[in-house]
């Protein structure tokens, strides 16, 4: 797979996965969940104390005679089958926050993977921006070479031009001399 289309692909699955978390949104869930728990908190302390009514008023039932317990038992059993509806109801609220949220973040990716190419992608950035700076200085360290080699080509360009120079005065004080 070449870097283009790798890139691509990338690209393709953070939109994806972009688009499915902005449908989940989040901080709505959270703010539901919230209430949700301090709702199943509530409910949690009034089963305790209905329970612990139930469980009182079943002794107190024991303890009764035939005839006051023929009297009682449906005062008794209305109490067990509204403590049943209740926690029929509440077991209800349950399981249709858990399947909210459940079919709210089912179908989402991970992004735990997204998140570690977006940190990979950030360090492959800064060192980028490093050798970004490491280039421009090697640049100008190059562009001073640059200069110095133009200057040691003249330099023996001028070298070679006065060494002509003087063998012409030489040569020129030689004939000189030989003339007199």
């Amino acid at each position: 797979m070449t870097d283009s289309s790798s890139l691509v692909q990338s690209i393709s699955s953070f939109e994806k996965a972009l688009n499915s978390w902005a449908i989940i949104d989040l901080p709505t869930l959270q703010k539901q969940l919230d209430s949700n728990g301090l709702e199943i908190q509530a409910n949690q302390k009034q089963s305790i104390s209905s329970r612990k009514e139930l469980a009182s008023n079943t002794k107190l039932f024991k303890k009764l005679d035939q005839d006051e317990k023929l009297s009682q038992i449906n005062k008794l059993l209305k109490q067990y089958q509204n403590e049943i509806d209740s926690l029929t109801k509440k077991n209800k609220m349950i399981e249709n926050t858990f399947f909210a949220v459940y079919r709210a973040i089912a179908e989402a990716p991970d992004p735990k993977p997204l998140l570690t190419l977006s940190i990979d992608a950030l360090s492959s950035l800064k060192e980028m921006d490093q050798l970004k700076k490491q280039n421009d200085a090697l640049e100008e360290k190059l562009l001073h070479y640059a200069d110095y080699d133009q200057l040691k080509v003249m330099l023996a360009k001028s070298e070679v031009d006065a060494k002509k120079v003087a063998d012409a005065r030489v040569k020129a004080k030689e004939d000189e001399f030989k003339t007199s």
